[in-house]
């Protein structure tokens, strides 16, 4: 395997593992957000026109900080939790204008909210406004609780600063408002600014939003990424469609869920798999080069040029190496054999005769070991056999030895 097959095979590798982690985590979230869906569906009860909203708002398992928008399919929110920004994050600035005189207000959920709002200017002209309400007022409390928003309204009034036009909200911390009084700040083009961040739904402001912002989720069952616009933090939006008893559209339900762990999970594995990726190439290549090295070296040696035993200098030629051979011991004769007739398959007696020794059975181990220390001497030049010993017989490498 070439080196670019080898980098390309641990890319996929690496690109298939990135992948897989990512569906798995997504599938979870995915999973997670059904689960809530399906919560919210079985909680509310809608009947003869109305919301009944008691078994949602008591929900434990819909308690947290994940994003949660439940809109009507003519505006109403009936809830929205942890917006995200620039997302449905949208008010109706003339519905809250109505109550610049503290009033009572009745949703389509049956719940009664006493509603206080006032403009925000800039050169004598309307940016925003700020709503305050307080839920399920009792008549004979109606001052009390109408001292109450105005004290809240002038708490939040005095944290808005107005920057070239540009309402802030940043010395505003919702905290020091009472915690039975919500609040909502938006900007004459409708967006919320900022607004009361509990879980309990029933304390929010009543609101509406243009209907035609609900319209493109009707039945869409579907899973959307969407980035905040201030934090820019990704989320996986569920969006589904909210039925009556005959199936018709009544509402949307879409869930949420942060996905920065997921992000930054795929992101460490990145992080730590790269460099593992990198270090396994760099090994797998050595160890190609090396083995590929050792096979040239191999093949170098199978080819020689010459391989030539001077019998008068006792030295064995092979290239330009040179191996000295002890005069008259049987690795002379041995080789001179050999090389007298390199075709030729000798027998041991045949040797033993040259050797100057018995063919009794005791001798025949003279003529291998000869064979073997010729052959270790030449190895690191050939790192094959030079003789070649089969049955009984020797003679030369046909492979490494010319026949003439």
């Amino acid at each position: 395997m070439n080196r670019s097959n080898l980098a390309f095979i641990l890319i996929i590798q690496l690109f298939v593992s990135i992948l897989i982690i990512g569906v798995i985590s997504f599938n979870q979230i995915e999973n997670s957000l059904n689960k809530k869906i399906n919560s919210i569906k079985e909680d509310v009860n809608f009947n003869n026109n109305e919301w009944n909203l008691t078994k949602y708002n008591t929900d434990p398992q819909l308690l947290g900080s994940f994003p949660l928008y439940f809109i009507t399919t003519d505006g109403f929110i009936l809830d929205r939790r942890s917006p995200i920004h620039g997302f449905l994050d949208i008010s109706d600035f003339n519905f809250l204008a109505k109550f610049q005189r503290t009033q009572s207000f009745s949703t389509i959920t049956g719940q009664t909210r006493r509603v206080y709002s006032k403009l925000i200017l800039y050169k004598d002209k309307p940016i925003g406004i700020v709503a305050v309400s307080y839920f399920n007022p009792q008549s004979s409390q109606l001052e009390t609780i109408d001292a109450k928003l105005r004290t809240a309204m002038q708490l939040i009034y005095k944290k808005i600063k107005i920057n070239d036009g540009e309402i802030k909200t940043g010395d505003l911390d919702e905290r020091s408002i009472p915690y039975d009084i919500a609040f909502t700040i938006i900007d004459k083009y409708n967006t919320v600014i900022k607004k009361t961040t509990n879980t309990n739904s029933f304390k929010r402001i009543p609101s509406y939003i243009d209907p035609s912002y609900v319209k493109p989720f009707l039945k869409n069952n579907e899973i959307r990424i969407v980035q905040d616009q201030q934090t820019y933090a990704y989320f996986l939006l569920k969006l589904s469609q909210f039925d009556d008893r005959d199936h018709a559209a009544i509402g949307i339900v879409i869930v949420g869920e942060s996905l920065t762990s997921s992000l930054k999970l795929i992101r460490d594995f990145i992080v730590y798999s790269v460099p593992v990726t990198i270090l396994l190439y760099v090994c797998l290549a050595f160890l190609e080069k090396r083995n590929s090295k050792s096979k040239d070296n191999q093949n170098e040696k199978h080819t020689t040029a010459s391989i030539i035993f001077d019998e008068k200098k006792s030295i064995l030629f092979i290239d330009e190496k040179k191996f000295i051979i002890p005069y008259a011991t049987n690795q002379f004769y041995l080789l001179q054999a050999l090389f007298h007739k390199p075709l030729k398959r000798w027998e041991t007696d045949e040797l033993l005769e040259r050797f100057g020794e018995d063919t009794n059975s005791g001798s025949k181990r003279k003529v291998y070991d000869a064979m073997i220390k010729i052959n270790k001497k030449v190895y690191p030049v050939l790192s094959v056999k030079l003789i070649i010993n089969q049955n009984k017989t020797y003679q030369l490498n046909s492979e490494i030895v010319p026949s003439s």
